[in-house]
């Protein structure tokens, strides 16, 4: 059997649901497809999930595709010397930048465990290979381990966020879900996502909340009362998580 070379951390119930980590070699690393049965809240999920994560040159970059964008970063976490990532949200979006994933780690601490699981080839279905970016995401890969002197990347500025205000209104947001004012929760998940989508490196805890907002905006609200009272309760689990990462960015200003 391979031996794995990504370390992956996730929610315990996501972990026990992974269906299998299928692993596809390219010249330049591998590839590792994330299968789970459900993509989004399970109560009204229609379709299964593969989210992809490459190691490029025995992890000196990773690569990623978090809910239809693709990203990569030359920074990255080691434990124990292998990069790791971490998967947030019921749509399994992935998170590799070392800053956002050793904060991550470290504060949500229990709440979030490390997969075990053993890669092997597989088939990856062709509508996943692209999610509907009209480009393989290994032809992404490949494209991001002939980049040595990292010329594609753009500059990343540690912009200063306002992280306490930024947790009060992750608060609020959560406030308001309790009083059951859905719409209000969301626009204060949009400011969120308009803010730290500006922090650079932090832009990463967007996607806590993000593929919620997108989920809304593409398809309205859940199709019963019952999936609204899930997509809530995922929602407001979230929005808890990113609090708790704001609060601690807020401690060290």
């Amino acid at each position: 059997m391979p031996e794995k070379v990504l370390r992956a951390f996730m929610e315990p119930w996501e972990a026990k649901s992974l269906v299998e980590v299928i692993e596809e070699e390219f010249e330049r690393g591998v590839i590792y497809w994330f299968h789970w049965p459900y993509d989004g809240p399970r109560l009204f999920s229609r379709r299964e999930d593969y989210e992809p994560v490459a190691v490029i040159k025995g992890g000196v970059k990773l690569a990623a595709r978090p809910h239809f964008t693709l990203t990569w970063t030359d920074d990255v976490k080691l434990v124990d010397g292998v990069p790791a990532a971490i998967f947030i949200t019921p749509w399994h979006h992935p998170i590799i930048r070392r800053p956002v994933v050793e904060r991550a780690l470290r504060v949500l601490g229990r709440l979030v465990m490390e997969a075990d699981y053993q890669p092997r080839p597989g088939f990856i279905p062709r509508w996943f290979r692209t999610a509907g970016l009209k480009i393989d995401f290994r032809d992404y890969a490949v494209e991001v381990g002939r980049d040595p002197l990292n010329k594609g990347l753009e500059p990343i500025f540690f912009g200063l966020a306002d992280f306490a205000e930024l947790a009060r209104i992750a608060g609020e947001a959560i406030r308001l879900l309790d009083s059951g004012n859905f719409a209000g929760s969301i626009e204060l998940c949009r400011s969120l996502i308009a803010e730290l989508e500006k922090k650079g490196v932090y832009s990463d805890l967007a996607g806590f909340v993000k593929p919620y907002v997108d989920y809304v905006e593409e398809h309205g609200l859940p199709p019963s009362e019952e999936a609204v009272r899930e997509f809530a309760d995922y929602l407001k689990k979230d929005l808890g998580y990113l609090r708790l990462i704001l609060e601690d960015l807020a401690g060290e200003q």
